[in-house]
């Protein structure tokens, strides 16, 4: 019972975050955006370094790489 809850409250945000993209405008779509990036960034390093006690920046600079490639296309 209590992990169906916690899907429906997962599902509920999700199809908070999609319908969003049709109220917003464009400027906080890229804000939006960069702090779902962002945010995932942040939870690999707390993977990574919190949880593991390994502090390796390597992921750091494929993640910047990327980053970098986007920005070459746009």
């Amino acid at each position: 019972m209590q992990l169906s809850r916690v899907l429906l409250l997962h599902l509920a945000v999700i199809a908070g975050l999609f319908a969003l993209q049709f109220v917003l405008p464009d400027y906080h779509h890229r804000s939006l955006a960069r702090i779902l990036v962002l945010a995932s960034f942040a939870s690999g390093y707390n993977l990574l370094f919190g949880y593991t006690g390994l502090l390796s920046l390597g992921h750091a600079m494929l993640f910047a790489a990327g980053l970098y490639g986007a920005g070459l296309s746009v």
